[in-house]
């Protein structure tokens, strides 16, 4: 499991911040193609695999992640990880 989240001081406006990455993220989506050939130079892997794996990110933490991450927890404290 690989995740990201994004954290600020609640004094600080980060709506600029938070917007620029969402439109990064939709810039992405829709040029997948750019993303792909790119990395698969960078790192030598193949297209067809990078397509697969950048199309089935999910970049928002709706109920169903939300669970996913609270079971990824109870698993790493079942298995002594914390």
């Amino acid at each position: 499991m690989v995740f990201g989240i994004s954290a600020s001081h609640r004094i600080k406006d980060m709506s600029k911040v938070n917007k620029a990455v969402m439109e990064s993220v939709e810039w992405g989506k829709k040029k997948l193609d750019v993303v792909v050939a790119e990395a698969g130079k960078k790192f030598g892997m193949p297209v067809e695999f990078l397509k697969e794996y950048f199309k089935s990110l999910t970049y928002r933490l709706g109920a169903k992640e939300r669970r996913g991450l609270e079971l990824f927890e109870e698993k790493c404290y079942e298995y002594g990880l914390f």
